[in-house]
């Protein structure tokens, strides 16, 4: 398993260093007296690597430091999600250090990169607690989480996911009483989605779903049911994948050209990567409607490899563009571009300094690091202001909605509009868990099955 291990601790508290040990980054954590030692796996083509194979790192921590031990994927097909929200928290260690640490001890992260595979996240996560990993922070996919989940439950271990949305993450009778996540229900993304088309644009639109990416299809599931709700109906509803998607310029084409009632908006649920080719393709056909997007389309990074955008809006964490109504998102994010060189392309970074800022709030209340008082910390969370806003628990509820930006795309840069969020009154539709897969900790197969698209890829009328 290619393993990457980051060591970060404050200078003051590390014993000299070693001739082969790396200098350290530049940024908010060497600025912290951050000093680190990454160590490669075997090459990325020998399958059966694991992440034992590698020698022990060597410790360049104190014995009292904390140990967080990071399962994420940072090659494999997690990495766009995972990837940002880990330089999020590695920003917010490096600031909790500053203050003191927690309870008087300074944060570590022990970093392993999972590539999206079961047998990587297993194994990592039997390491990490041999080393002695007091926290866990994993992949934002439930299914690639759940190997590394269920080795830290029997270990007794806190397990915090800075931006795993589905139904499981939230549930803990089927995500675990130790697991929280730090997302907005991607279910409460499509409460929202509904809510600003019915008042904006009216009740009739074309739905279209990415249908390999589940946060994208929990989103369409909740929108689907509060349109309805709402007396709003379909001009088509898809699912689509990087292959099927250039389909969409035919179908939607023949689809202006023969219909008496366009859509008034499209709502677009996907990842980037299918979602940039939806956008592509939906505007060469001719349709010009509106199109709403969740957070799994936030950043501009997809926006280069499009024609136009049209009129389209996205939901997101936080603007990256300096115009966020939160002065501390913008100072994160400037944190963010000294650490790594270069600005975050989206929002969802700061769940990850949520994360390790609401870990440090729940240990310093407690009192200690024994689980069932940080449960109970955590679950103690009511409107708690962290790194991006507020976030409440409870002891049923380990998913918490929270307010969002709504950024609007004009000539291609994306711009913060307003702040949207989910009334008090209002009920989130409870989605069904995602189907787990029955692949054994050593399988490496994708969690998710194969879509097959309700329709032949033809918008279709639906009835109202």
């Amino acid at each position: 398993m290619a393993v990457l291990v980051a060591l970060l601790v404050l200078a003051a508290s590390c014993s000299s260093s070693g001739p082969d040990e790396a200098t350290p980054e530049s940024g908010p954590a060497a600025d912290a007296g951050q000093e680190a030692e990454f160590l490669e796996a075997p090459a990325e083509s020998d399958p059966d690597a694991s992440a034992t194979d590698t020698d022990p790192a060597p410790e360049l921590y104190p014995d009292d430091a904390i140990i967080i031990g990071v399962i994420s994927d940072r090659t494999g097909l997690m990495k766009d999600l995972d990837g940002p929200a880990l330089e999020a928290a590695r920003v917010q260690v490096a600031r909790v250090n500053e203050r003191g640490g927690v309870l008087g001890r300074p944060l570590v992260l022990a970093e392993f990169d999972s590539r999206s595979q079961l047998n990587a996240s297993f194994q990592a996560a039997n390491e990490l607690v041999s080393d002695g990993a007091e926290l866990f922070l994993v992949t934002c996919d439930y299914q690639f989480a759940k190997p590394a989940i269920e080795v830290a439950t029997e270990a007794d271990r806190l397990v915090l996911s800075p931006c795993g949305g589905t139904a499981e993450w939230g549930n803990p009778a089927v995500g675990g009483r130790n697991v929280f996540s730090f997302a907005m229900p991607s279910a409460a993304e499509g409460v929202l989605m509904a809510d600003y088309v019915v008042e904006r644009y009216g009740t009739t639109v074309t739905m279209i779903i990415d249908s390999t990416d589940p946060d994208a299809q929990a989103q369409c599931a909740a929108f689907e049911e509060t349109f309805r709700a709402a007396g709003g109906g379909f001009r088509g509803r898809l699912e689509v994948d990087v292959e099927s998607a250039p389909d969409l310029e035919e179908n939607v084409a023949s689809l202006v050209r023969t219909s008496f009632e366009l859509p008034t908006a499209v709502v677009l649920c996907a990842g980037t990567t299918v979602g940039q080719d939806v956008v592509l393709f939906l505007r060469r056909s001719g349709l010009e409607a509106p199109i709403v997007a969740g957070s799994t389309m936030d950043g501009d990074d997809w926006i280069v490899n499009v024609e136009r955008t049209g009129e389209m809006v996205v939901l997101s964490y936080a603007s990256t563009f300096g115009d966020d109504p939160d002065p501390a998102v913008d100072q994160l994010f400037e944190e963010i571009e000294v650490f790594t060189g270069e600005p975050p392309d989206q929002g969802r970074p700061v769940t990850g300094a949520d994360a390790i800022e609401a870990f440090a709030l729940a240990a310093e209340r407690a009192g200690s690091l024994d689980l069932e008082s940080l449960i109970a910390e955590l679950e103690s969370f009511d409107g708690q202001k962290l790194v991006a806003g507020t976030v409440t628990f409870t002891s049923t509820a380990h998913l918490s909605s929270r307010a969002m930006r709504l950024l609007r795309i004009e000539d291609r840069l994306p711009r913060f509009v307003e702040m949207i969020e989910i009334g008090a009154d209002e009920v989130v539709p409870e989605p069904e868990p995602t189907p787990e897969t029955e692949a054994t900790p050593e399988t490496e197969a994708t969690p998710e099955t194969e879509a097959t698209p309700e329709t032949d890829a033809t918008p279709t009328a639906e009835g109202q």
